[in-house]
């Protein structure tokens, strides 16, 4: 009995596949027909979209999006003559998910801008006020969130970096996970060439976001530096090593901040004091992160520039007595930095490749000629 009700099954569903082709073939002369009923045909399309033999045949889908498409365009071609528009507008709401629905297909067909234009009407439709009442709930906040990654994805890969930048901003707004939204929309604006935004962006990373994580406290540094914001960037500082006094990230960042406020035509007393206290902050880092190659390296690299400063600012002595300041305090500083630069590297060699012509200059001052070779051979 099993046997014959599984063979009996068997053959009512190959029927009911022989019948859904027919209905195809229906719905295809239907639409070919003048006037076409619409309606009449999207119901004879139903049966074909939920029916494991024609669910996946193209042809079923074709038929549909193109039935969809011409009703559309009757109701547009309405509205363009003054008739009225609410027809249309129950067709928007009455065929949400199928939005949804394209997107992924296109995404699968790897067109990826066709993805997220139908992923934009999908996240777009519950919030269009011309719907009223016919408009669709909006998914939950989780589902939004994870909507508009996806979205941030399909431009992304389709080169379309503003609307990358932007569909990642959205999925921040409804809580993303984590932050990866935000370090793409950095990222994304600025492969658009827009700094400002990915500043803004930084800006909202920091305030929800916190400290943890470097792609945007770059950012806003990098930003306040070119903009020449230095107060406020410093202020930004001191709240977050407040906040997180182990982050070697956050007194590197405040040491580049000092460092680079030095200029040419400032004042000595002013200049100095400024690279001191970077000097600090460029320790602390490289004693907070041992083994961060890039740390170590600034570190390296301003005790050298101590040296260079102490020996600069002895030319006026007499051959005796600067001979013996280079002995004292020059040569040690330069021996000094030449540990953490070294170190740099050989921790981060892809960072830290300026490290060399310091590397050499040194070598060069100590007469270590042996070591002097090898980094010129690097």
């Amino acid at each position: 009995m099993k046997k014959l009700m599984i063979l009996a099954c068997c053959v009512a569903t190959a029927f009911g596949a022989v019948a859904q082709q027919q209905v195809l073939k229906d719905a295809d002369r239907a639409m070919k027909s003048e006037g076409p009923k619409r309606h009449d045909i999207r119901a004879m399309l139903k049966g074909a979209m939920t029916n494991a033999e024609t669910a996946n045949d193209v042809k079923t889908w074709y038929l549909a999006g193109k039935n969809e498409f011409g009703n559309w365009n009757d109701l547009y071609q309405n509205l363009t003559l003054g008739k009225d528009a609410k027809e249309m507008l129950k067709t928007i709401a009455s065929n949400y998910a199928n939005y949804y629905n394209a997107g992924a297909l296109l995404w699968e067909a790897q067109d990826a801008a066709g993805a997220y234009e139908a992923w934009k009407i999908y996240s777009d439709i519950p919030f269009m006020t011309q719907l009223g009442k016919d408009a669709p709930a909006a998914p939950e906040d989780t589902v939004m969130a994870q909507n508009f990654y996806n979205m941030g994805i399909f431009a992304y890969t389709a080169k379309m970096y503003p609307e990358a930048t932007e569909a990642f901003v959205k999925a921040t707004e409804y809580d993303y996970p984590g932050n990866d939204a935000f370090d793409n929309a950095i990222a994304c604006a600025n492969m658009a060439g827009n700094k400002d935004r990915a500043f803004e962006i930084a800006h909202m990373a920091f305030e929800k976001r916190g400290n943890d994580n470097p792609a945007y406290i770059g950012e806003l540094i990098n930003g306040y530096i070119y903009r020449k914001q230095y107060t406020a960037a410093l202020e930004m500082l001191d709240k977050a090593i407040a906040a997180a006094p182990d982050n070697a990230q956050l007194y590197n960042a405040k040491g580049i901040l000092l460092e680079s406020q030095v200029t040419e035509d400032m004042d000595a007393a002013k200049a100095q004091a400024l690279n001191d206290d970077a000097f600090g902050y460029y320790k602390k880092a490289a004693e907070l992160a041992p083994d961060n190659g890039v740390y170590q390296y600034h570190y390296g690299r301003v005790i050298a520039n101590k040296a260079y400063r102490i020996n600069d600012a002895s030319s006026n002595l007499d051959n005796a007595a600067y001979n013996k300041m280079r002995e004292e305090q020059v040569l040690p500083l330069f021996k000094e930095a030449v540990i953490y630069l070294e170190k740099g590297i050989q921790l981060d060699p892809d960072h830290t490749h300026n490290a060399l012509p310091i590397l050499r200059n040194i070598y060069y001052n100590l007469n270590d000629a042996e070591n002097l070779k090898r980094i010129e051979s690097m």
